[in-house]
């Protein structure tokens, strides 16, 4: 679908549609539920955000490139979120993953995020997190736990949805403040 394209049935133009992809340690223990993707929820709840897809993979680069290009290329997703695979450890790998997708570096969300989370933990400059645009959907990487991916989400989440209509080419005056 083009960025201009008409909403799907059953969606306004207005919405987001989101897309949650937990990048998940081989052999992690889970609790059976994810709790991170639960947090990003509760912050994209009071907006325009509909969820319309949600999956985890393993933090595999290869793995992690096709999901994102599968939402991407597909035209039904405005806005990934990613959760997990953006430390400093060997198989981080979310942002490497994203890089190689991704068109267009939006540098000023993971800024704010890294900034937003140093205030309570000063290692959060040590993320790695990506955001950028692939066609007309953007992606932004997020920390794996679900107080950190939390705070990081709600320090742009104002801005996400004003973002998605510049990709689509919508809007042209910055929201009010």
């Amino acid at each position: 679908m083009s960025a201009c394209a008409a909403a799907p049935p059953g969606y306004s133009r207005s919405m987001v549609r989101t897309a949650i992809l937990t990048v998940t340690r081989p052999n992690a223990p889970s609790d059976g539920e994810d709790q991170t993707a639960r947090a990003l929820r509760q912050v994209l709840k009071g907006g325009p955000f509909v969820e319309v897809d949600y999956q985890s993979v393993p933090d595999e680069q290869a793995l992690i490139r096709a999901k994102l290009r599968v939402w991407c290329d597909q035209g039904g997703v405005d806005l990934v979120l990613t959760t997990g695979g953006v430390g400093l450890g060997l198989r981080d790998r979310t942002p490497e993953a994203t890089a190689e997708v991704i068109e267009r570096e939006v540098r000023g969300l993971p800024e704010a995020m890294r900034a937003a989370l140093a205030r309570e933990q000063p290692l959060a400059v040590l993320s790695r997190a990506l955001a950028g645009v692939r066609r007309s959907t953007l992606i932004v990487n997020l920390p794996a736990t679900p107080d950190s991916a939390r705070t990081a989400l709600a320090a742009v989440v104002t801005a996400l949805a004003f973002a998605v209509e510049e990709v689509r080419g919508e809007r042209i005056v910055p929201p009010a403040t």
